[in-house]
């Protein structure tokens, strides 16, 4: 317990000082250039930094669920008879290119976790101003589990976040390339295209703050029990052609009425009052930091993400995993939310906000310690041995 809550709170310190320190020094080179989009290159040595400490911090944590397991088995299966389980082409050439080299499991999961910060920093390399925050987050909110347990899907979601920009100019061709490029460490990227829709949506509804709290109290109601997701029998052959046919299985008890039951513990409360505090805020957020392309389009997706969420938490997991894709911009929301509460000095929903965010991963560690599931044990940090 002691080394799980020393590994989290002291890389996301490290992490949150690294991107307050880049920040700083951008703001710094703006005031003495008279330059306001004067922008210090991704590549600084904070930046690298970063990218070293979370990958290293990635690649020794051994154990993070049922999906570690069996990419670590495959990894080895690869370096001893040269086969695996049917992945993806681009997948399984990452995955043949350090296996075959020799080189330990460890370095691979540490390549994986770079691939993962350094694509989320590069979407965010003009605005590092939210790195501190989003860090701190990464770390101490749920956002580090998923990252390693959902490890090619997290790959697919830190790359569509760098790909934001190409949806606010309209650069549909490649963009569209990307995807499919993509779909090829994760079949589920080919949602991603959906994200074309979500492009449409207009700024003024994003702005009713009433009525989009209204409507994530409707998703939460219709997700207690989802008897409407009987519909699915229709979606199996969609599944099917996706390459998701291991996953029909999964829908046959959601088919049949059988569903599971997250109740309202700490940990997802305090998820949905994060979700409410972010609605709550936009529109002062779209006041600060006017001309910024980048936030209507990523509360768009959080919204998505958050709806998606909690109207199919009581369903199955895996039918919330293509819907991850959108709730990863939770993400980038909190830190542009804190930004913010930090800037103008609103100290109470500041304190808040960051307790609602912040302690989620140490709830999770006092769960996983007197109450050891197999679900829950992951979350505990347990070091990798590095030839293995």
């Amino acid at each position: 317990m002691f080394l799980s809550i020393f590994v989290y709170t002291a890389t996301a310190l490290v992490l949150s000082a690294l991107g307050w320190h880049v920040s700083k020094r951008e703001s710094e080179a703006r005031l003495a250039g008279h330059n306001n989009t004067l922008s210090i290159p991704f590549y600084s040595w904070e930046i690298l930094l970063s990218v070293v400490v979370f990958a290293a911090v990635a690649g020794l944590r051994y154990h993070t669920g049922y999906d570690h397991e069996m990419y670590l088995r495959d990894f080895i299966s690869i370096q001893h008879v040269g086969e695996s389980r049917d992945y993806e082409y681009g997948y399984l050439l990452l995955n043949h290119l350090v296996a075959c080299t020799g080189l330990p499991a460890v370095i691979f999961f540490a390549l994986c976790g770079a691939l993962q910060i350094g694509f989320l920093y590069y979407g965010l390399r003009k605005n590092k101003e939210l790195l501190p925050w989003v860090a701190l987050y990464l770390m101490l909110g749920p956002w580090f589990l998923w990252c390693m347990n959902s490890m090619r899907q997290a790959i697919v979601a830190c790359v569509f976040v760098s790909l934001i920009p190409m949806l606010v100019n309209r650069r549909w061709l490649p963009y569209v390339v990307i995807v499919l490029t993509l779909s090829m460490i994760h079949k589920s990227a080919l949602l991603l295209l959906l994200a074309v829709v979500v492009v449409k949506v207009p700024e003024s509804w994003l702005e009713n703050k009433r009525l989009l709290l209204l409507i994530l109290g409707i998703c939460v109601l219709l997700g207690l029990y989802p008897v409407w997701m009987r519909f699915l029998e229709g979606l199996q052959s969609v599944l099917d052609y996706m390459g998701l046919h291991n996953y029909i299985q999964f829908l046959d008890p959601i088919i049949k009425g059988e569903f599971r039951q997250v109740s309202f513990g700490p940990s997802r409360l305090s998820n949905l009052l994060v979700d409410v505090i972010l609605i709550w805020y936009y529109p002062q957020l779209l006041r600060h930091y006017e001309g910024d392309k980048l936030l209507p389009l990523c509360f768009a997706m959080a919204l998505v993400g958050m709806f998606s969420f909690n109207i199919f938490v009581n369903t199955s997991f895996f039918v919330l995993r293509p819907f991850e894709y959108f709730l990863f911009f939770v993400l980038i929301m909190v830190g542009y939310t804190l930004s913010y509460l930090y800037k103008t000095r609103k100290h109470l929903p500041l304190i808040i906000l960051s307790a609602l965010c912040f302690t989620y991963i140490y709830i999770e560690i006092f769960k996983a310690v007197y109450r050891p599931t197999r679900e829950m044990l992951p979350t505990l940090y347990q070091v990798a041995v590095v030839g293995g």
